[in-house]
């Protein structure tokens, strides 16, 4: 499998957990530094608790249970145009986990190791051939 942010982490640990081998590969040399990915909703949040990860990310973001929306009035001065709650559903995590991405793959790296997985790096997938199992 060829790792490719949270997404990735998250498919490759799911599979390790049910016992089926998985290989990580990623071109980089390096986990990430920066991310795009800061924002964890709370369903997802449900899923990385089932996998053992919820707990570390937890300790390391913020919680963001609120929002504010801004516009420009007439005279080009921000007026606040709403302010209300960032999760309007019923759920054990009513709040959107700010998290930087490189915490939340270096907390799936360090479950694939404890399942005895390790992230190949750098690798890079050139071709790939699928040949079914004889029956």
């Amino acid at each position: 499998m060829r790792c490719s942010g949270p997404v990735a982490f998250m498919a490759a640990l799911t599979l390790a957990r049910y016992n089926i081998d998985v290989r990580v590969i990623d071109v980089h040399s390096r986990r990430i530094q920066t991310g795009h990915a800061g924002g964890i909703q709370p369903r997802t949040q449900e899923v990385l608790q089932t996998l053992n990860i919820h707990h570390h990310l937890d300790i390391l973001g913020k919680h963001v249970s609120g929002m504010a929306f801004w516009a420009n009035n007439d005279l080009g001065q921000l007026d606040c145009t709403y302010v209300g709650q960032e999760v309007q559903t019923t759920t054990p995590f009513p709040w959107i986990l700010s998290v930087p991405q490189r915490e939340t793959e270096r907390a799936f790296d360090e479950e694939l190791q404890a399942h005895g997985y390790q992230v190949d790096r750098p690798v890079e997938l050139i071709n790939f051939t699928y040949v079914e199992d004889d029956p």
